[in-house]
């Protein structure tokens, strides 16, 4: 549970705009204390994120509440689900079998709705990384072909391609490139973190894998970016890696360096200097606070 102040610098508004939002249009609708103090939920920092995304994208607030109360009853059905996780393990399930019997469309389908109904950083922690992780366990069981863990790959990429170009082109004030390092081809990745990166307000230019560092070091200048943002699959050796992130640093030294992506569990010496992310709440949370740090600046 949170706090009113603790959630808004979660969500990126000031704790006055949330009393306003509950006053004008019943939403959050928070629990309080036997005191009377507020408390928020999972369920709406979730909300809010969507929120704030679609407000960004010129949606008028009480049109926002409006839509998110039509949906009340999906919503309220995902709340369960923050508790016990019962509800996305069915829907992995579902969604690994369609891709087993080849309806690729049906999970495109359930991957559209699934961004709206709970966001894009909740669709993105609690079930497309799950989903594409148990694809990939399924395929090691020998209970998938490669050419459907390729298919569900693309409509993956393609449902979060439409998303990233719909917020495409609303930044404020900071730019962030992303990369994998040399050998890497999984880009996956760097697709969902684009589309939390952009839903926080920020521009995200993405080089895709394999770009050797004198190249990220000229693309990082020539795009004037702020941040550059490395994912290592877990695929990536360790010790690979951790030569990689030295070398970076010596020709990355004016911006910031952000790492993440399930390799970086597997690394013992990172450079202090460097950001790295546990999930992609985190990824939001700073890059909302940059956005809104160089709106008032």
């Amino acid at each position: 549970m949170y706090s009113i102040g603790v959630l808004a610098e979660k969500v990126g508004v000031s704790a006055e705009t949330l009393r306003k939002w509950e006053q004008r249009y019943g939403l959050p609708a928070p629990s309080r204390t036997a005191g009377g103090t507020r408390r928020y939920s999972d369920h709406d920092l979730s909300m809010l994120h969507e929120v704030t995304r679609l407000i960004d994208k010129g949606i008028r607030p009480a049109e926002v509440f409006s839509k998110i109360r039509l949906s009340q009853n999906q919503a309220e059905n995902y709340q369960l689900t923050q508790h016990d996780g019962v509800h996305d393990r069915i829907e992995i399930a579902r969604l690994v079998n369609a891709v087993a019997e080849n309806r690729l469309d049906t999970v495109r389908q359930a991957l559209e709705i699934a961004i709206y109904d709970r966001g894009i950083c909740n669709f993105i922690h609690t079930l497309a990384q799950p989903l594409m992780n148990e694809v990939g366990l399924a395929w090691e069981r020998g209970e998938l072909y490669v050419y459907a863990e390729h298919g569900i790959s693309a409509v993956m990429h393609e449902v979060l391609a439409k998303v990233n170009a719909d917020m495409a082109g609303k930044k404020q004030g900071i730019r962030i490139l992303l990369v994998t390092p040399p050998g890497e081809y999984h880009t996956l990745g760097l697709s969902m973190i684009e589309a939390v990166i952009r839903s926080a307000g920020a521009d995200c230019i993405q080089m895709g894998g394999d770009l050797p560092l004198n190249e990220l070091q000229r693309a990082a200048v020539a795009f004037d970016v702020d941040v550059v943002g490395v994912s290592f699959s877990a695929y990536t050796p360790a010790n690979i890696a951790e030569k990689y992130l030295l070398e970076l640093q010596q020709v990355i030294s004016d911006r910031e360096i952000w790492i993440g992506g399930m390799g970086t569990e597997m690394l013992q010496a990172i450079p202090q200097s460097m950001h790295i992310f546990k999930d992609v709440y985190d990824v939001y949370r700073r890059v909302k606070h940059m956005a809104v740090s160089s709106y008032q600046s």
